[in-house]
């Protein structure tokens, strides 16, 4: 039955490639609007080099950033708690409130289209204090879009923040802040959080969570972990993208509105998470989640490696024809989420890769991939002759398997 599926499957998705721009069938079309997020041709998808703006990963061959972290992890179970209060002290001083300022285009009833500033609130932690700037994590989701970035430290004091990289898949982006833009005395008043390890938590272990609830400034709440490994779907407001991310941290430490992003920390004042979000329905209660940060200190150093978006004529492109498979399709015709590939464009970067036709691209240089228009956005940090690692499945008998390769990327006029 499975292999019966993926060869249904397979025909499918090769057909709308096949069609291109041609009329299709009216069955053929509402599938593809309704279970395809942003099918498109991807004649452009051979691109390049990402630097620093807005979401995405190191060169080719990441170099290693290291992050703030102790000598060693000690489970917590070997360690005395200490008084909440305490915990607050050591901390505060790393957990910042962000102030987003976006631009937004909606059209009115006549079609007309216009644009209105949006402001919104969320949270930072600092886990990196460098040189010349301070590292701070966040939610891809507070500063999506944003146009501006202000970052407010628990003294009060305030400067501009630019976004390092981003990765929408796990939901969690770095910014940077310049420490010329900050007063002298708030040197002494900011500290990076300590990181702890989240493999060594426990249902029902206690934890904190800091963070700038309903914009009003740093908050402070206390809970346990009901639950760990959960799985949660989430859909951009903006864009309609349903995400996945899994593996969260369940708490019924309160984590509201401006909480994301914030800090969740065990009794010994450790950085154990990145709050994400609260389920919201009327019959639940208490129901919030964080990302652990052990399943992310990788992507943190890849993502604060960046540098800045390259200019057009300078990117490198991979070359194929591709079509998005978002969540929805994913789980309607047990697809991997990602950019199925159409075809491969012969003299582009991936023609002789072994990248193949019926292939899903899942993850760039280790973020994670959904739809076409994400895989765009991440390679417009790469240069031509940059070298990127695809993580890549391929339809099997009993499925799909996944592979690793690295493809060195091509300009669009050596095609």
């Amino acid at each position: 039955m499975v292999q019966y599926i993926a060869i249904c499957t397979k025909r499918f998705l090769r057909e709308i490639c096949r069609v291109g721009r041609k009329k299709i069938f009216p069955t053929l079309c509402f599938l593809t609007l309704v279970l395809l997020t942003s099918c498109g041709t991807l004649t452009d998808l051979m691109i390049g080099s990402k630097a620093g703006e807005g979401g995405n990963e190191t060169s080719g061959i990441a170099e290693e950033t290291t992050v703030h972290s102790p000598a060693s992890d000690v489970s917590v179970s070997r360690e005395a708690p200490m008084d909440i209060s305490d915990i607050v002290d050591i901390a505060m001083p790393s957990v910042v409130s962000i102030n987003v300022t976006s631009q937004f285009e909606y059209n009115d009833v006549y079609g007309r289209k216009h644009e209105k500033q949006v402001e919104s609130a969320g949270s930072g932690v600092l886990i990196e204090d460098r040189e010349q700037e301070y590292l701070i994590v966040t939610n891809h989701h507070v500063v999506e879009n944003a146009e501006k970035i202000v970052v407010q430290f628990t003294d009060g004091s305030t400067a501009e923040a630019e976004i390092l990289g981003m990765d929408s898949g796990r939901d969690i982006a770095v910014i940077s802040v310049d420490k010329e833009e900050l007063e002298d005395g708030i040197r002494h008043n900011i500290a990076p959080a300590e990181i702890g390890n989240s493999d060594l938590l426990k249902v029902g272990q206690s934890v904190v969570a800091i963070g700038n609830a309903l914009g009003y400034g740093p908050s402070v709440t206390v809970g346990y972990i009901s639950a760990l490994n959960r799985t949660m779907q989430f859909q951009n407001a903006e864009t309609g993208r349903v995400s996945e991310i899994r593996n969260l941290i369940q708490t019924d430490a309160a984590i509201n509105p401006g909480n994301s992003g914030g800090a969740l920390f065990d009794l010994q004042g450790k950085l154990i998470g990145i709050n994400e979000s609260k389920k919201v329905e009327e019959s639940v209660e208490g129901m919030g989640y964080a990302i652990p940060i052990s399943s992310i200190r990788d992507l943190i150093s890849t993502l604060s490696a960046q540098r800045k978006q390259v200019p057009k004529e300078l990117r490198g492109y991979i070359g194929i024809e591709g079509q998005s498979v978002g969540v929805l399709a994913s789980e309607f015709f047990f697809v991997p989420s990602g950019v199925y590939v159409c075809r491969i464009l012969e003299g582009g970067a991936a023609d002789g890769s072994g990248l193949q036709e019926n292939d899903v691209i899942t993850h760039l240089n280790g973020m994670a991939v959904n739809d076409l228009g994400e895989l765009l956005e991440k390679l417009s940090w790469y240069e031509t002759g940059e070298a990127v690692k695809l993580t890549a499945a391929r339809p099997f008998k009993e499925g799909y398997q996944e592979f690793e390769i690295w493809i060195f990327l091509k300009a669009r006029g050596e095609l």
